[in-house]
């Protein structure tokens, strides 16, 4: 079974995935380390699943995480970025933020082109 992005470039669609999500989080373990078990595990798990989904399994990965950034998250990595490889040679990254804000919550951009 083919993933979506090998159906993609087998049609001759090369190109980049962006998918962007951003809200405010009103629960109350929010921050809380020892409940949620952290912006890797809470959040990003599920942009793991998505890069999964279209392309292939995640081989290696390189990750790195930054804590202390906002007043009142304690013991919990605010920002993080992993670099990641897969097993079909395509590479990848995915970065988590919770401490920054846009405007439209959300969207996601597939960009490619006909490429023979």
């Amino acid at each position: 079974m083919k993933t979506y992005a090998e159906w993609l470039l087998a049609g001759g669609l090369h190109g980049r995935c962006l998918v962007h999500v951003s809200y405010e989080v009103p629960y109350p373990w929010w921050g809380n380390f020892t409940v949620c078990g952290g912006l890797m595990l809470e959040q990003s798990t599920h942009v793991f699943d998505l890069v999964r989904y279209l392309i292939l399994e995640v081989v290696h990965v390189q990750a790195f995480v930054v804590k202390y950034v906002f007043v009142g998250i304690d013991y919990f990595e605010e920002c993080k970025t992993c670099n990641l490889s897969f097993e079909n040679g395509a590479i990848g990254n995915a970065t988590s933020i919770c401490v920054a804000n846009t405007l439209n919550g959300f969207f996601s951009e597939l960009v490619g082109g006909i490429f023979t």
